[in-house]
């Protein structure tokens, strides 16, 4: 915030590798007057070769200080539930 009042004329976010103009970072990080995890983290779904099933990871928790999450060989009937859980953790790590 800072940087925003010295009026800097951009933001580098080193994890999404992306150059924000001054009025577009304030906006997104700071106009909604909290943090917003789902703006920052995405939960991946992989396919692995040598296992059943999906391979769950997120990325982005590390802007929270948080490790990503990471589930491997989720069945078909159980993506639901991960998505799920996985939505919670990172709400919960975040706030």
């Amino acid at each position: 915030m800072a940087s925003l009042e010295c009026r800097c004329i951009a933001v580098f976010d080193p994890h999404m590798v992306r150059w924000w103009s001054a009025d577009e970072w304030r906006e997104r990080a700071f106009e909604p007057a909290g943090p917003v995890p789902r703006h920052h983290v995405v939960i991946l779904t992989s396919e692995e070769p040598d296992r059943p099933g999906l391979w769950y990871h997120t990325r982005g928790l590390r802007m929270f200080g948080r490790p990503d999450l990471s589930v491997r060989g989720v069945s078909p009937e159980l993506e639901p539930a991960a998505q799920d859980l996985f939505n919670r953790f990172i709400e919960m790590q975040a706030f």
